[in-house]
């Protein structure tokens, strides 16, 4: 672990809550290697004060974050701009295929396309919540709804694919276009094989998220710290050392992977065993995306946490 760079915001009166300032890492990060001397000093924006649910980007000085109100904000790689997302209602999740080919999903059904310069909304077919979305390419994009279904872009238009249960469908990813799972928080992992929806485990905790690096190595976490990992023949419970749900993970490589969670967990797999970081923020962490050796996650009141990992 190298370090942490802490982003805060002001208060309407130009007050810093930056109150948690570290300038070396704690003991939970420094079993993971050694770190430099001191950590950065804190770094002040002013971006909104929303609740950020997902991130996404396409280079480490492209990177996209989107939350509650209609938030949209772009880090250049010197600091998060706002931009203007045309709607009020919040943004679940963000995913591209291109620096300007990228989408993003919320409530009420709400689809919007980023295509370089400005967001556009784009004709949705449901009204209900959307709460992720991924894609294999830019002509093969998915997205998961609260009363169960799944919608797909196919190059041309959004169609409702599959209503797969009553209960809401959360994470969604693939290896390939034929190879993709989702996730429901009534505990449910569903694989599509490139031409139906399969349910292959329930009866589980409610599970938030679902990634992967390869067919046969895919992951998917959920409520109370829920880890399940398939490693292309079954699907199998393994100790994740975080005792709070885990709304987002993202890794760099099989040795090398985050999840994130409720009030402020941050959780590391290094090939042999998760271990507990300290993520600085007890707020709750919803998703997480990195690029190269930079880490970003996202979450409650504002927060934007940066890790050089």
């Amino acid at each position: 672990m190298k370090y942490f760079r802490f982003y805060t915001f002001k208060g309407p009166w130009g007050t810093s809550f930056a109150v948690l300032i570290a300038l070396s890492l704690l003991a939970a990060c420094t079993d993971l290697g050694p770190g430099p001397e001191n950590a950065d000093p804190v770094v002040d924006y002013s971006w909104p004060l929303e609740y950020y649910e997902g991130i996404w980007g396409s280079a480490v000085n492209d990177v996209y974050t989107v939350g509650s109100g209609g938030t949209i904000l772009h880090f250049d790689g010197s600091s998060w701009k706002e931009m203007d997302s045309g709607v009020e209602t919040t943004l679940n999740d963000i995913w591209g295929s291109a620096h300007d080919d990228i989408y993003a999903v919320g409530e009420l059904g709400t689809i919007l396309h980023f295509g370089g310069a400005s967001w556009e909304k784009v004709e949705s077919p449901i009204e209900v919540h959307l709460n992720q979305i991924w894609g294999s390419s830019d002509r093969h994009i998915l997205a998961t709804a609260a009363d169960g279904s799944v919608i797909q872009y196919d190059g041309t238009s959004w169609r409702r694919m599959d209503k797969l249960l009553n209960e809401e469908l959360n994470g969604i990813w693939g290896s390939e276009a034929d190879d993709v799972y989702t996730v429901s928080s009534a505990g449910s992992i569903f694989h599509h094989d490139g031409t139906s929806w399969e349910l292959v485990i329930d009866g589980i905790p409610p599970l938030y998220q679902v990634w992967g690096t390869a067919a046969d190595n895919v992951i998917a976490t959920g409520t109370g710290g829920t880890i399940l990992h398939y490693d292309g023949s079954r699907w199998k419970t393994i100790y994740s050392a975080a005792d709070k749900g885990l709304y987002g993970i993202w890794g760099r490589s099989p040795e090398n992977i985050f999840a994130v969670g409720a009030s402020g967990t941050l959780v590391h797999f290094d090939g042999e065993r998760w271990r507990q970081l300290d993520s600085k923020t007890r707020e709750n962490l919803a998703d997480i995306w990195g690029k190269r050796e930079k880490v970003y996650m996202v979450g409650g009141l504002g927060t934007i946490r940066e890790i050089t990992y």
